[in-house]
């Protein structure tokens, strides 16, 4: 009974940990490469692509199939002799039993198939396309946990905001209600401020939904039951912001991009796509030898008891002559897409240096705002401290405390819109450079 409660125990007790489990950006990613759908999918197109391998690879491997039937020639056919040479008259006569009874063993083996040849060198390609893949799909699951991860900080840092001004509200509605009792304040001036205050609150409610229509983009981009609740760690943006310092690096390579590797296999692929129509003009040789029996009766038993053997070995050649130009057709097109992947490559590589121009111009501009951004907070906070004392000494009416939290919260928001672009360009740009596993990598 002890050990029953004990093991009771530490279940609940795990149950409890796996709960209260929390998750940070590299939980997130790490969760989401094993544990998304997509991720089960490119697995299974490599195996695919193994499995297709070793059906070409059995090509040239020997082949031995089996043959054998029992017929029971209900109505014998019969030949005709012609008059002359048995006898004056034409002669019928049938060359078989009422039960024939036969059987074969044959073998054939490949000796040269250009293009089987070509298919097998092809297979190679195939894997490696298959493999790359399922890298890239690795790479968009973390872009994407990473775009929702991201989002979800910036609606956490836009709450605390909110919440801050709410706190604000609610104090000067308090004070001015005490001031409205006394006849210092028109009641007028309170319900300015409690319309303010009133959109204040609908913006945190709105935040709140966003911040967990974020939270459920996140769990789909992981991969994680949208009905159970996940917990992620409270990062501050500022404090994260400041400790990933600026990095545009200037050694772009196209060849560093999954895309651009996949788009040289298909290059070659469809190279070896024109080689191999190519070659279906050349012969092709194989060898068979093949072992087996018949037997003829009156009766089904007979057609057993009178099988006799027989054997042969052979080689065959095969080789088209004429097929009405549809092979020249065939290898015509195979040029023009092959040429037309090389063009797409260079296509590629002009669009990939591109987008990481514009997401190192992007991020530079992002962080320049950031810093501005920051520091025009910290001025509309004083400015707003500033003049809050003073309307409490009378100094300046309720039309300018109203106009300095209006400048706050729209520093805030320059702020929050400087974050997303500064997220947004970072992620663009460790995705336009390759770069973007060795991000998550470095992720502690």
């Amino acid at each position: 009974m002890r050990i029953y409660l004990t093991g009771i125990t530490i279940l609940l007790f795990g149950v409890q940990n796996f709960a209260q489990q929390s998750f940070n950006l590299k939980d997130c990613i790490r969760y989401g490469l094993e544990n998304h759908r997509s991720v089960i999918i490119k697995k299974n197109e490599k195996g695919i692509a193994e499995a297709a391998t070793k059906e070409v690879r059995a090509g040239y491997l020997p082949s031995v199939s089996l043959n054998a039937s029992v017929d029971d020639n209900l109505k014998v056919q019969e030949q005709i002799i012609p008059a002359g040479l048995f006898s004056d008259q034409d002669t019928r006569v049938a060359f078989t039993k009422q039960y024939t009874a036969s059987g074969n063993l044959q073998l054939d083996q490949k000796i040269y198939d250009p293009a089987l040849i070509i298919s097998l060198k092809t297979n190679k390609y195939h894997l490696q396309q298959a493999n790359l893949s399922a890298v890239k799909n690795d790479e968009e699951v973390i872009y994407n946990i990473l775009s929702a991860y991201y989002q979800i900080m910036v609606y956490r840092q836009q709450q605390t905001f909110l919440n801050e001004n709410k706190e604000i509200y609610s104090e000067q509605i308090r004070i001015a209600k005490l001031q409205v009792d006394k006849g210092v304040l028109a009641e007028v001036e309170l319900y300015k401020i409690r319309v303010n205050n009133s959109h204040n609150l609908s913006q945190i409610r709105l935040s709140e939904k966003n911040l967990a229509n974020s939270i459920n983009e996140l769990k789909n981009s992981m991969g994680y039951p949208i009905d159970q609740q996940l917990e992620i760690e409270n990062e501050r943006i500022d404090s994260k912001i400041s400790t990933e310092l600026l990095e545009v690096k200037s050694d772009f390579s196209a060849k560093n991009r999954t895309d651009y590797q996949l788009a040289e296999i298909d290059a070659v692929i469809q190279e070896m796509d024109y080689k191999k129509i190519r070659s279906g003009y050349l012969p092709t040789f194989s060898f068979y030898a093949k072992y087996g029996g018949t037997g003829f009766g009156d009766k089904l038993g007979e057609s057993f008891s009178t099988i006799a053997d027989f054997s042969s070995i052979g080689v065959k050649l095969s080789m088209p002559i004429f097929d009405g130009f549809s092979r020249r057709s065939q290898i015509q097109q195979s040029k023009l897409e092959y040429q037309n992947t090389l063009e797409t490559l260079k296509l590629n590589e002009s669009q990939f240096r591109m987008e990481s121009e514009n997401a190192k111009v992007k991020l530079e501009q992002a962080k320049i705002s950031i810093d501005e951004e920051s520091e025009n907070i910290s001025l509309a906070k004083r400015v707003s401290e500033i003049t809050d004392l003073q309307y409490k000494k009378g100094i300046v009416d309720m039309t300018e405390w109203l106009n300095a939290q209006t400048s706050l919260k729209e520093s805030q928001n320059n702020y929050l819109n400087s974050v997303v672009d500064w997220y947004v360009a970072q992620i663009e740009l460790e995705k336009a450079n390759g770069t973007i596993k060795t991000f998550y990598d470095n992720l502690k």
